[in-house]
């Protein structure tokens, strides 16, 4: 049990390092926390690529 919220908690600490990063799949975007296909996630606010989803 424990192992699992610790995947939960770096999860978290990952997606808050890349929140406002540049996408590195087009040139125009900067990350942000969303949804992708229901899963929490940083995707790109332009072409809404999932830089890192956690399900």
């Amino acid at each position: 049990m424990s192992q699992s919220s610790t995947s939960v908690d770096t999860s978290r600490s990952v997606f808050e390092t890349l929140v406002g990063t540049s996408c590195h799949f087009c040139d125009d975007g900067r990350l942000a926390r969303d949804e992708y296909k229901g899963n929490d996630a940083v995707v790109c606010d332009a072409c809404e690529t999932p830089a890192v989803q956690s399900w």
